[in-house]
């Protein structure tokens, strides 16, 4: 098992634990209602095009891409004077 996490880093450079960890980072931090939970999100979802771009994966890739506009969307219109 942990020969498998240790060859992990190996193909995807540990770019897929970084997203997530950033991801569920950013999570919490927009559940607590902070800001700065969009730019981690936006971190995990770079991190994950990478992966997806390492595996092939062209679908994931512009879904990732998809999150990152609806994440950046989110930033820039998260109001913080609301109730």
């Amino acid at each position: 098992m942990i020969d498998l996490l240790v060859q992990s880093f190996y193909v995807y450079y540990g770019l897929d634990w970084l997203s997530f960890f950033f991801g569920v980072g950013g999570m919490y931090l927009i559940s607590e209602k902070n800001k700065l939970g969009f730019l981690l999100q936006a971190v995990s979802v770079i991190c994950a095009i990478g992966c997806s771009a390492i595996a092939g994966q062209f679908g994931f890739i512009v879904s990732n891409a998809v999150m990152f506009c609806v994440v950046s969307y989110g930033y820039w219109n998260w109001n913080d004077d609301a109730p």
